[in-house]
């Protein structure tokens, strides 16, 4: 699969515009495209559209409950540990830290990856 890449569901849908739009450009006339099968193909459309809002609000709300996990971390005793780092250690959450790649929490004024957090004590 070497070079090959996921299409987004934006692509995927231009794709599929312009199939429809080509596939009725070049119908033809004295047989048209059955009409269950037109409706059929909007319904798809209407799906594939569907699903991509679900996706963006799952995501919404992911976002969102990182942001509270991390927020209720603020005042309380943390063991943390991440092996990428090589960060290993305990302290008090001062603050909560946005960054391009994730959620950081400040701990003894050492910003730490949510996810190397590991429990409280």
């Amino acid at each position: 699969m070497d070079g090959a890449r996921l299409i987004t569901s934006t692509e995927a849908r231009d794709q599929f515009l312009q199939l429809l739009t080509t596939q009725l450009r070049y119908q033809n006339p004295l047989d048209p495209m059955d009409n269950t099968e037109f409706v059929a193909q909007l319904a798809q459309l209407s799906t594939l559209e569907q699903l991509e809002e679900l996706n963006s609000q799952f995501e919404n709300l992911l976002r969102l409950q990182e942001v509270a996990s991390a927020a209720d971390l603020v005042g309380r005793n943390v063991q943390y540990r991440d092996v990428n780092r090589a960060l290993e250690g305990q302290g008090v959450v001062e603050a909560v830290a946005f960054e391009p790649d994730g959620y950081y929490v400040v701990v003894n004024g050492q910003s730490i990856p949510l996810e190397a957090v590991r429990g409280l004590y």
